[in-house]
């Protein structure tokens, strides 16, 4: 029915055929069997576990969302978010705990898109009474409308059903994340995982926006991104500790100097042997806030609240956390927002957060033409995405002229690599523009005889980070 925050979810579904399954991350998933036990015995054994009164769907097409069709289960396509908020109260279910006092979704209803293929979801919130207790709360409401023709492990029809969660009094629903890749899902530079080493001094970026690092530049701290989060695991024992860091730029810290900001985070751990150690501010390298976590919290939300000095260079973030061999932290996601309450995390869109993060860093892949030639050398403008400043240039392997997915000319008609190019990277005078100087004496070709190719194994590399 409903969970308060950071103190583990419930879900109620609509269908029964539904009850093996919940929602991690935005995707459905089927329940283990132990779980799926325990939850059984809970709806046998606690009376608040109560099956919703009014169907899903009739309320859905009360709201103008779905298809006049009887049986239909589409969401209109050409509806907007203006048809969601004009719809003042919409009531999902009247046996909700109690039958008097009960959550109603209000419209401010928005789709989210790309949350999962097989649904369409839609995203409320509301307020109302919890229990019996003249105390209001902000609720959310996901619901969950199966796409045409998705069929789950059993080969049925999934049925429409919906999630309630509940936030802590006080808090609004949620405040924007000014991390960027807060869940650290975007990670363009396509590695698996990453292992700290000495070469790699201070650490380096594995999830865009993110610096991951051991201190002293240890090796043998291991992190990879995971459906759950961002894992760091300690591989060896050395002394000292694990540390995630982001790096605000100059306009951002200066819109922040003098705020007050909170900073959570969800994290959870191996076992006791791990624990997180701080989170930190610096202003440049001045520390402005060392806040100590002494103990972990059951539900795996830590947070902080501070008011920022005058800053005058850019604000860093720091949190550090402790290990030995083979203990594991996972880092859910991070957020810091103003105010000074910590507001719910919303997941980000996924292509919104690729263009942020294409601001700072970005890698292409491309086969072009050649735009300027002459006898010894040929130049290609590759275009890029609008980054915060000129970036520089590299090629990330030196995978040239002998391989397919490499960097080399290759023939128009036969496609074939022509051998004995070299490449160099320059930033054009054409704004969001690379020009590729490439050389070979005597060449013989033309704008129309070959093309230009940088492969996945080759890309261009461009950074802007900070």
């Amino acid at each position: 029915m409903y969970s308060v925050r950071g103190g583990g979810k419930i879900s109620l579904y609509t269908y029964d055929n539904l009850f093996q399954y919940k929602i991690e991350n935005g995707v459905m998933v089927k329940r283990e069997e132990e779980e799926l036990e325990e939850e059984r015995k809970k709806r046998l054994e606690n009376p608040d576990y109560t099956k919703i009164t009014l169907e899903l769907k009739n309320r859905l097409r009360e709201m103008g969302l779905l298809e006049n069709a009887c049986t239909s289960t589409s969401i209109r396509e050409d509806f907007t978010f203006k048809d969601l908020i004009h719809k003042t109260e919409v009531t999902f279910f009247t046996n909700w705990i109690d039958g008097t006092h009960f959550p109603r979704p209000i419209g401010s209803g928005v789709l989210l898109p790309g949350a999962d293929p097989r649904f369409k979801t839609i995203l409320y919130t509301t307020t109302g009474f919890l229990f019996n207790k003249h105390l209001f709360q902000t609720f959310v409401c996901h619901v969950f409308v199966p796409e045409d023709g998705q069929l789950d492990e059993a080969g049925k029809p999934y049925e429409m059903f919906y999630e309630w969660t509940t936030l802590s009094d006080k808090q609004s629903t949620s405040n924007p994340n000014l991390f960027i890749n807060g869940n650290f899902k975007i990670c363009q530079k396509d590695m698996e995982e990453y292992n700290t080493n000495k070469t790699d001094n201070g650490g380096r970026y594995y999830p865009d926006r993110w610096i991951c690092a051991r201190d002293y530049n240890d090796t043998g701290l291991k992190y990879k991104i995971e459906d759950d989060g961002l894992h760091a695991c300690f591989l060896n024992d050395a002394g000292s500790w694990g540390k995630l860091q982001y790096k605000f730029d100059k306009d951002l810290s200066h819109f922040l100097s003098e705020k007050i900001i909170t900073i959570s985070g969800k994290v959870k751990f191996s076992n006791d042997q791990i624990q997180l150690k701080s989170f930190e501010l610096y202003d440049g390298n001045v520390v402005i806030l060392s806040y100590p976590i002494s103990k972990k919290e059951e539900d795996g939300i830590y947070k902080v609240t501070v008011k920022l000095p005058k800053l005058t260079s850019l604000l860093v973030f720091d949190t550090k956390f402790l290990g030995v061999t083979d203990t594991e932290v996972v880092f859910e996601y991070l957020k810091i927002e103003l105010g000074n309450e910590a507001t719910l995390f919303v997941p980000p869109d996924p292509a919104q957060e690729l263009v942020k993060c294409k601001y700072y860093y970005q890698e292409i892949e491309i086969i072009s033409n050649v735009h300027i030639v002459n006898n010894d050398r040929m130049i290609a403008f590759v275009p890029y995405s609008p980054m915060r400043t000129v970036p520089k240039l590299s090629f990330k392997n030196n995978y040239f002229n002998t391989y397919d997915d490499g960097v080399c000319i290759t023939d128009a008609e036969t496609g074939n690599r022509i051998e004995g190019f070299t490449f160099k990277l320059n930033n054009s005078k054409n704004i969001d523009c690379i020009s590729v100087n490439i050389e070979k004496a005597n060449h013989g070709l033309n704008k129309t005889t070959c093309f230009f190719m940088s492969g996945r194994r080759n890309k261009i590399c461009l950074s802007a980070e900070l």
